[in-house]
């Protein structure tokens, strides 16, 4: 999940906190040095319920607040892709520099007799406050309500489009994301009291956020748990095949967003709701958890996490499944996407877990090195120049060694003339973060010798990328098995799946994957059997 060129939230899933997306203009296939650069987007990819038509879309799942981020009017072609890449690529922080649409969360009562209260929904699409014509200067304080959803809680304590939140409780609201921090005190069944703008008038409301929908599946069960991490209680979600037994098990690790990994019902067609179904349907126990403040998770911003705090989260979340007694403890494997792959040497180490799997692993080698040859295929198909694409690639590089030597990410970027114009096709580049990620997440990263931090992983591996995956490098999904076989502690196999792009959707080759956006995709059933087969091995070696 990333920054938003409108405002910021999902993932990728990225997956995935994510771009707004705005109607942008269709561009045609330019001749370049990549071999897929040579064809139209294959008709009939898109579909009402994810980006890829002119429709409103339910894409994110929030940020500190929980809110659902949505997207029009987003048409598949590159400069659109190119946003949809920097959805899931890296998860970035919410953000105001733009507008976007926004269903926001409060909570409520504890689910299946868990004692973690949940969040729910207030029913507002909001974005910054614009400036009035010709003025300038700092933007105006406060968030404003752009709609509120019919029927929804903002509708009912009256609150109407073109309203400015000014204050929520005892929060005062600089921004959009303020809104967020106002609300994160507040669960579904308060009353919230609301300080708001109407023209010239300011008054007040009271306002009681209503109950989200929650996961549900009539072909396999699903339990609301929570996980307890150094004295926080965070949010799991399991899901559990009918039949009785006890069943191998897979923890889920995304990349790190500031986003929950709930998939209800508005997340029907998202790719990793397919992953799940797959998975559970195959006979699998799985389990996701929301990190530390994000959705119904104690604690707080979750942009001041850390890698070791992750690293804590997902390892107690592999004790504490181990423990279900529908669940064989020795056979619980962890199953990392993307960015996860920076978490999971941690969240293995004596977790007990009998495998890993990876796949489209984003995270392995020198940030220099995998965001540079990331990017680099990134402006290849967004925009084939070679001339104007290995400059950008040498900027690129420079500025990332200059932020893992400590440098803040501001004053690296303009050191790098060009580059923060490069990189606008992706979003905005924030000052304190690095292409998104926080600048202490970033730092914990390069700081990591993930060489000797897979070395030391003691259990099977199975290290997965998918042939037309255009936004994970190939090159740090055999960094990763290598450093397992060479540190001797486990055994790792490199594997590539055809067919199978960075969220496991069908697609020809890369060029595919990026002008469909992800769109209409479908799910590639090969990684659940690819995964099942690998279960079946390993869970049957002696342990």
């Amino acid at each position: 999940m990333c920054p938003a060129t409108r405002n910021r939230s999902f993932q990728e899933e990225r997956t995935l906190a994510g771009h707004g997306m705005v109607p942008v203009r269709e561009s045609t296939a330019r001749r370049c040095r990549s071999p897929f650069l040579s064809r139209r987007p294959r008709a009939g990819r898109s579909s009402p319920s994810w980006p890829g038509g002119a429709r409103l879309v339910v894409f994110g799942r929030g940020t500190r607040a929980g809110p659902i981020v949505s997207f029009t009017g987003f048409k598949a072609n590159r400069e659109g892709a190119a946003r949809m890449y920097a959805l899931s690529r890296f998860s970035r922080q919410f953000s105001a520099a733009a507008a976007a649409s926004v269903f926001l969360f409060a909570g409520l009562s504890p689910a299946s007799g868990d004692e973690l209260r949940r969040r729910g929904m207030v029913g507002v699409m909001l974005a910054p406050v614009p400036q009035p014509e010709g003025a300038e200067g700092e933007a105006p304080k406060g968030a404003l309500i752009q709609s509120v959803v019919p029927g929804g809680a903002a509708e009912k304590a009256g609150l109407k489009g073109g309203d400015i939140v000014i204050r929520i409780g005892e929060t005062d609201l600089a921004a959009v994301p303020d809104f967020m921090t106002g609300m994160r005190k507040y669960f579904a069944g308060d009353k919230v009291p609301f300080t708001v703008k109407r023209g010239e008038e300011v008054i007040k409301v009271e306002i009681t956020p209503i109950e989200r929908p929650r996961e549900t599946s009539t072909e396999y069960d699903v339990i609301y748990e929570h996980v307890e991490v150094n004295g926080l209680k965070l949010r799991s979600y399991i899901t559990r095949p009918k039949a009785e037994g006890k069943r191998p098990a897979f923890l889920i690790i995304p990349s790190p967003t500031p986003s929950p990994v709930e998939l209800g019902p508005q997340m029907a067609n998202h790719p990793y709701k397919k992953l799940i179904d797959g998975l559970t349907k195959a006979g699998f126990v799985t389990m996701r958890v929301d990190r530390i403040g994000v959705g119904d998770s104690e604690g707080g911003n979750p942009n001041d996490t850390t890698l070791a705090m992750d690293g804590d989260t997902f390892r107690s979340a592999a004790k504490k499944l181990r423990t279900y007694d529908y669940v064989d403890p020795d056979r619980v494997f962890i199953y990392a996407m993307g960015m996860g792959s920076a978490i999971t040497p941690l969240a293995a180490a004596d977790s007990g877990v009998r495998g890993v799997a990876l796949y489209g692993s984003t995270i392995a080698r020198a940030p220099s090195v995998s965001l540079s040859e990331a990017l680099n295929r990134m402006w290849t198909l967004h925009n084939p120049d070679d001339e104007k694409i290995d400059a950008n690639t040498k900027l690129l590089a420079q500025y990332v060694a200059l932020c893992e030597k400590g440098e803040k990410p501001g004053e690296a970027m303009n050191k790098c003339k060009g580059l923060r114009e490069a990189l606008s096709p992706f979003g905005p580049q924030g000052d304190d973060n690095v292409l998104g990620i926080p600048l202490k997440y970033f730092m914990d990263i390069a700081g990591m010798d993930y060489a000797k931090a897979w070395g030391r992983v003691s259990a099977d591996v199975l290290a997965l990328w998918g042939e037309a995956d255009y936004q994970a490098n190939r090159g740090d999904t055999e960094f990763i098995a290598e450093a397992v076989n060479k540190g001797g502690a486990g055994k790792a196999v490199f594997k590539s799946v055809p067919q199978c792009d960075h969220v496991c959707n069908k697609a020809d080759d890369p060029e595919d994957s990026f002008l469909s956006g992800y769109g209409a995709g479908e799910f590639n059933p090969v990684i659940i059997e690819t995964l099942a087969a690998w279960v079946e091995k390993a869970g049957n070696k002696k342990a």
